[in-house]
């Protein structure tokens, strides 16, 4: 975020909005309810295997393919924990997550660390490699440079090799886990929403569902991007509304983006996942099954 401190302003609104699952590995013989605590110092963590009905989704666990359901309390995303309140903590402690893998670059954490819960194994890998994000563009200049900057962004998740190791590090990590985990970057969207979108894509998802998922970030989030959005026009009276919004948020737009430069790279999915990642046939099943339960 230019022009402002985000740490300072996000710990503000945090402030303000503040004031204002059993772990199971064992068969789901039907769609489970998705019953993931809200998190009022983290709104973005939610489980990886379906939207809440109070966020637009079904409030079901995903079907996949091959007549697979999503399970539960598996595998979560979530936007920065730097703010965890203590009665958050013990929420995330209850769910039985045992790793926190937080994706962002060494200045972001330094402005604001996380506070990992009681028991969690704290590991960073830094998806992009450098000390720093790159800089957004002005929140002053047209909305459609903040838009081409995001969706540039998205595509070098694909082309950027140091990008692809990161993603798999992430991958393989959760797959060698025997216990829940969890995994961020600052607003739980871009990162983390590629990362929750490959994930989905090796469970089976239907492309449909993987994008009304990655867009429900927006509603997870509404609260924090309106606050934020008039904290910044409130310092900076001449920036756009809607410039505000494309980098706060998520379009559908950024997501199409990276999933159209798998295609241009690799052709498919499935050769990004082996090609571009490294991954093997065992490490996909791992995931699949750690992720996915076919009913007989």
């Amino acid at each position: 975020m230019t022009a402002l401190s985000a740490a300072t302003l996000r710990k503000a609104i945090f402030c303000s909005i503040a004031v204002a699952l059993c772990l199971s590995f064992s068969p789901a013989w039907a769609q489970e309810a998705i019953s993931t605590p809200i998190l009022p110092t983290a709104p973005n963590f939610r489980d990886l295997a379906g939207i809440s009905a109070s966020h637009g989704g079904s409030g079901l666990a995903n079907a996949t393919s091959n007549f697979g359901v999503m399970r539960t309390g598996v595998i979560y995303r979530s936007d920065e924990l730097g703010y965890l309140s203590d009665a958050d903590s013990v929420t995330i402690t209850s769910l039985r997550v045992g790793r926190d893998i937080d994706l962002r670059t060494p200045s972001e954490i330094s402005a604001s660390p996380d506070r990992v819960p009681q028991g969690v194994i704290y590991t960073k890998v830094n998806i992009y490699g450098t000390p720093s994000p790159v800089p957004d563009p002005p929140f002053t200049s047209p909305p459609s440079e903040a838009t081409d900057f995001m969706q540039a962004g998205y595509r070098a998740f694909i082309t950027d090799p140091v990008q692809r190791s990161g993603f798999r590090t992430v991958l393989l990590t959760l797959s060698n886990d025997s216990f829940p985990g969890m995994y961020h970057c600052s607003g739980g969207k871009d990162r983390t929403g590629w990362t929750s979108a490959i994930l989905q894509s090796i469970a089976g998802v239907s492309p449909e569902t993987i994008m009304d998922d990655y867009l429900a970030t927006n509603s997870y989030t509404a609260a924090l991007i309106d606050a934020t959005r008039m904290a910044i026009l409130d310092q900076i009276p001449e920036a756009n509304p809607e410039t505000i919004d494309a980098l706060l948020g998520v379009e559908a737009s950024y997501l199409q983006a990276a999933f159209g430069q798998v295609i241009a790279s690799y052709g498919s999915m499935y050769a990004y996942l082996t090609e571009g990642l490294g991954l093997t046939q065992a490490d996909i099943n791992a995931l699949r099954a750690k992720m996915v339960y076919y009913p007989r």
